[in-house]
């Protein structure tokens, strides 16, 4: 169980390297050439997904059996913990928010597939 919970690990650890690569190209188109919310809110969206079908992949090829419940298990764990730092910073308002219950949504169904997938 040991290895798995740190195959797991490290497939979470990539998924947050992946968002923040993504993001940090977003930012400098962002800031080239002024690109508008609405586009930045879907990309920023279809990053989470991205990153949690990849983790939930990579997860589902170590793990071997079970996939996408380790996939479930890391999109669930990477939307608590993108949410708890949001909070935690005062940018992502209440808890029980429906933005922040759309984006863990979108974390687990990404991390299921990613799993169901490997």
């Amino acid at each position: 169980m040991g290895t798995k919970i740190v195959e797991m690990g490290k497939a979470l650890l990539i998924s947050y390297l992946l968002t923040g690569i993504i993001l940090a190209i977003l930012s400098y188109f962002v800031f080239q050439y002024e690109m508008k919310e609405g586009i930045v809110n879907v990309i920023i969206v279809a990053t989470y997904v991205i990153a949690n079908f990849m983790g939930g992949f990579i997860c589902g090829k170590k793990l071997k059996e079970k996939k996408f419940l380790w996939g479930l298990g890391l999109g669930i764990l990477y939307g608590t913990i993108l949410m708890i730092v949001s909070v935690a910073l005062g940018n992502g308002g209440a808890l029980a928010d429906k933005s922040n219950l759309t984006m863990i949504m979108l974390c687990t169904g990404g991390g299921m597939l990613g799993g169901m997938l490997a």
